[in-house]
């Protein structure tokens, strides 16, 4: 029995001796939490795109939240692609064509359904005027609860298109609507916002309105990363006259009359800048220039359209080889080049086409 102790207590004291001298593994340490860094995001959302297009291509950015104190209007990447007390993040589309055929709104993150309308028309605030839309503004819309005391807002909706009710579940990336032009707005888009326990949120970063711009460091809630974006180039029409601020949203034709009065290309862009550098062109079926203009933008614009035309010639517009078989096909060209100082150029261009009869 002493022998058996005394080896016990022998290899209690090997252990002992060990361990001081460091040779013995030791107890890992707890890895320091990540979310510190990321408050916000702490609640565990990951945001979906809220809409079935392809942005860039048939829905653009217009509006990013302001997150600057006053008068003044700053985008959480410190620049101006916003306007004064701007609450959200507005998705625009090209027109109301677009809008009649329908493009549909998705739920950002799953969730329970707390609030919707649908019964407001779409129409322009400014046909309809500010009176008939008060207490309204959102127009028809949605509002979703998450998890952590997120919720999700979807503003602007087409009239009757909400597929949900007040208790629905629904499921990320589930049609909940359409994009409209109900409430306070001039122009089809959705506006999208989202709040934590009741702070409005932008989800280009992470952190409250009311926090400064931090362009270094953002820290976004969508799933899957969304690039900024200085300006949107919304559309490129033809027509016959020049828009107005009754029809600049209204869908283009298909077909013109080879007999038109004129024919005018038309560009459309969120986020102008004084200094952006534009160039308009109508090119003939063969390719050749018929109009071309360029102009330098001289104050920095929410939004800005510019056009240039020319009357039809004496002849009229080709029709092309043989009329009805062969259609004489005319394009218009719109490019927009931004300089940046100490960088690349940002140039975008857009086409389209239409057939003259």
């Amino acid at each position: 029995m002493r022998l058996r102790y005394s080896i016990l207590l022998l290899i209690i004291a090997l252990v002992t001796a060990l361990l001081w001298r460091g040779l013995m593994p030791q107890p890992q340490q707890k890895t320091p939490e990540r979310s510190a860094h990321k408050p916000e995001i702490a609640g565990g959302i990951r945001l979906s795109f809220p809409l079935a297009c392809t942005l860039g291509k048939s829905c653009w950015i217009a509006r990013y939240s302001d997150r600057a104190e006053g008068t003044e209007k700053t985008d959480y990447s410190c620049q101006h692609r916003t306007q004064d007390n701007h609450r959200g993040t507005d998705f625009a589309i090209a027109d109301l064509g677009q809008m009649r055929t329908g493009v549909s709104v998705l739920a950002a993150a799953s969730g329970t359904v707390k609030g919707v309308r649908s019964n407001e028309p779409d129409i322009s605030i400014k046909a309809r005027g500010k009176d008939a839309i008060e207490g309204k503004e959102c127009g028809n819309g949605l509002l979703i609860e998450h998890t952590d005391g997120w919720t999700t807002q979807y503003c602007h909706l087409k009239q009757n298109s909400p597929t949900v009710k007040p208790g629905d579940s629904v499921k990320a990336g589930q049609i909940i609507g359409a994009v409209g032009l109900s409430g306070q707005t001039e122009y089809p888009h959705m506006h999208f916002a989202v709040r934590k326990n009741g702070t409005r949120i932008d989800p280009f970063d992470g952190q409250p309105l009311t926090s400064a711009c931090n362009a270094a460091k953002p820290t976004p809630l969508w799933a899957e990363p969304i690039a900024y974006s200085p300006f949107a180039l919304v559309s490129v029409t033809l027509s016959t006259a020049p828009p107005t601020a009754k029809t600049r949203w209204d869908a283009p034709a298909k077909t013109l009359s080879h007999k038109a009065p004129a024919l005018v290309v038309t560009g459309r862009v969120f986020g102008s800048q004084k200094g952006d550098e534009w160039q308009l062109v109508i090119r003939k079926p063969d390719g050749s220039v018929f109009s071309r203009q360029k102009v330098a933008i001289k104050n920095d614009r929410q939004f800005w359209l510019q056009y240039n035309g020319r009357k039809k010639p004496a002849t009229g517009f080709a029709p092309g080889v043989w009329p009805g078989v062969w259609p004489g096909v005319w394009t218009g060209e719109v490019t927009i080049s931004r300089s940046i100082k100490d960088s690349t150029p940002i140039i975008k261009k857009l086409t389209t086409s239409i057939v003259m009869k």
